[in-house]
């Protein structure tokens, strides 16, 4: 009976984050879900996040990296060396999977906006279907990789343009030793406000209870640091967060729906538009129609078979790109062009066929010489 050796690894669910410098190639496999927590800072542990604690030069042939050739390029030692490649590599993940995370994260950044925001109206929160509506109007680019919450702070800024949306307010409490403290408070949240002025009067009350030393206020989040400094200064006043977010009133099932049904109909509508590319002229003498060719994005590249590209940043970066610079070739001298993935396939095998034909010439290099043939 044939056993699996008891040395060999088998690498099950990886993920691999490559990176690349002066044209040498380092990789290191990990733990998909964990790459992303030590880039954020929750994972400390590279066990943790590593599935082998080696550095390769390609994980899938299981060719380990020359620690002297790591040190010459990375300048660093092998624990060093591993944190680069997993804070500067790119990870490596398929088109849809590539998709999925952007769908996700998208989501989520949608997600905090509605909890965190209300109309301006009626302090209700907005539906998250509407949220997502919003981002597709005003075109906002979800950067991949980049936190959720700092995108979601950065949406907030944009969307009053198609949204009459504000921060929901935040319930705090203060507790005070005596009613001279009491006092104390109230003349400083008022001069606080009158510096903002962002609140209307209504907006700060103030309820006092049978001890009358506890106040509470409705204030901004953005006030939240200011009342934390004067606290720590004063050591017979404390606060407590009561309510991170207040509405008044939550929404209800049948507004979620309305909401949801609106996102899909514009969502479909911008895929009508989309694939309504094809377009029918006339000719002048009404002999025959044409089809005319499919109308191109702004920013799309006809040599990679018309990929579209979001933003000119990205548009000039592809241009510099080796995949571009493989198309070209191929077109003029009429070979068949390559998409993204076909050209992945095309240079790994294209770098297995240099290495190859490098240990040949090797091999043919230190042959040793034979004697001369005689005839006898």
């Amino acid at each position: 009976m044939i056993q699996t050796p008891v040395n060999q690894v088998r690498l099950t669910n990886v993920a691999i984050v490559r990176y690349k410098i002066m044209g040498q190639r380092f990789e290191v496999a990990c733990y998909k879900n964990k790459v992303q927590d030590y880039r954020d800072g929750v994972e400390e542990d590279l066990n943790e996040v590593l599935q082998i604690y080696q550095i390769f030069t390609n994980v899938s042939k299981g060719e380990v990296a020359n620690k002297k050739t790591v040190k010459k390029y990375l300048k660093a030692g092998e624990d060093e060396a591993i944190k680069i490649i997993l804070t500067k590599g790119e990870l490596q993940i398929s088109e849809l999977e590539r998709e999925s995370e952007f769908e996700s994260l998208k989501l989520s950044i949608a997600n905090i906006v509605s909890r965190m925001c209300v109309n301006k109206e009626n302090s209700v929160p907005f539906p998250v279907p509407i949220v997502l509506k919003a981002m597709d109007d005003i075109k906002f680019h979800v950067k991949e990789g980049h936190n959720a919450k700092k995108q979601a702070l950065a949406l907030i800024k944009e969307l009053p343009a198609v949204l009459p949306l504000e921060r929901a307010k935040m319930k705090i409490k203060f507790s005070c030793t005596n009613e001279e403290k009491v006092s104390v408070v109230k003349s400083w949240m008022t001069e606080t406000y009158d510096k903002q002025e962002s609140e209307e009067e209504g907006n700060l009350y103030l309820l006092q209870e049978e001890n009358k030393t506890e106040l509470t206020y409705l204030i901004m989040p953005w006030l939240i640091r200011d009342v934390t400094n004067f606290c720590n200064k004063d050591d017979d006043v404390s606060f407590e967060i009561v309510e991170h977010y207040v509405y008044s009133r939550l929404l209800s099932a049948s507004e979620e729906e309305e909401a949801k049904k609106v996102y899909e109909e514009a969502q479909k509508k911008r895929e009508d538009e989309a694939n309504s590319t094809q377009t029918f002229i006339v000719s002048s003498n009404f002999e025959e129609d044409k089809i005319a060719e499919p109308k191109k994005g702004k920013f799309s590249c006809s040599t990679c078979l018309d990929v579209q590209f979001k933003n000119n940043k990205e548009f000039k970066e592809h241009f510099k790109s080796e995949w571009h610079v493989e198309n070209t070739k191929r077109k003029m001298e009429g070979q068949p062009k390559l998409n993204e993935a076909d050209y992945l396939i095309f240079k790994e095998d294209e770098i297995d066929r240099e290495m190859f034909m490098k240990d040949k010439k090797g091999r043919k290099g230190k042959k040793k010489k034979g004697r001369k043939n005689r005839d006898y």
